[in-house]
């Protein structure tokens, strides 16, 4: 039986460590290497991690900041932009990449431990909202890690007619998609943007993402007490 994991924010020195955990999690264009994620901490970025017996098993970044995801022209387009993005002394928001989890370890105690540190975490910053990329592989599908999703040929359309017409699609059709699907129930967040080649490295997803907002209060956490931390 796994251990509930300890959660906490990465130490200086252990950027290796992570870069390791990255490369056991994600295929090889997908992975950041020790001097992005040092650039990362440079900005400004928090980055919480799940350890179990000393290991990393799991981690997600995300930068607090004052943007506003609602200002479409002046939001990032690509993942290199939004994970780049220096920390703003003004917070409201968080930007949050790069949820990563050892292939071993992908039981959900460990995303519901990570996230809900995560997010107690952002409201002590000021943040009020969190703004994530939503990986969607059932747009193409995959047999590798990090997903075995199967392709989902309603989902691809709607994320194709999406990206013609500019109009977003019901949120029956994006549920269809399993990871989107498990952010909303996690989070109940809102879908806002389709954001082509966002990162081309990704075929499951045919490189898109859908970018999403949640209210960090009204997040689905695991328990009360959790909840009443808010």
């Amino acid at each position: 039986m796994l251990h509930t994991p300890t959660v906490r924010v990465l130490r200086a020195g252990e950027e290796a460590d992570l870069a390791q955990l990255e490369m056991e999690a994600w295929p090889g264009p997908l992975q950041a290497s020790i001097d992005k994620i040092k650039t990362r901490i440079e900005l400004g970025h928090r980055i919480m991690v799940a350890e179990r017996a000393g290991a990393l098993i799991a981690s997600v970044c995300y930068v607090p900041t004052a943007h506003d995801p609602f200002e479409w022209p002046a939001f990032p387009k690509t993942f290199e932009a939004f994970s780049l993005m220096p920390r703003s002394q003004a917070v409201r928001f968080v930007y949050v990449y790069n949820l990563c989890v050892h292939p071993a370890h992908r039981d959900g105690s460990v995303v519901r431990a990570l996230m809900r540190a995560g997010i107690l975490d952002s409201i002590s910053l000021g943040a009020e909202s969190l703004v994530a990329d939503g990986r969607c592989p059932a747009y193409a599908g995959s047999t590798e890690l990090p997903d075995r999703v199967d392709a989902d040929e309603e989902f691809h359309q709607a994320i194709d007619d999406w990206r013609m017409s500019g109009i977003k699609p019901s949120d029956e059709k994006l549920l269809r998609d399993p990871v989107l699907r498990f952010y909303r129930r996690l989070l109940g967040c809102r879908f806002l943007y389709l954001i082509p080649d966002f990162i081309p490295a990704d075929i499951a997803s045919g490189g898109h993402r859908v970018m999403f907002i949640a209210d960090l209060k009204k997040a689905t956490l695991t328990n009360d007490r959790d909840r009443n931390a808010l």
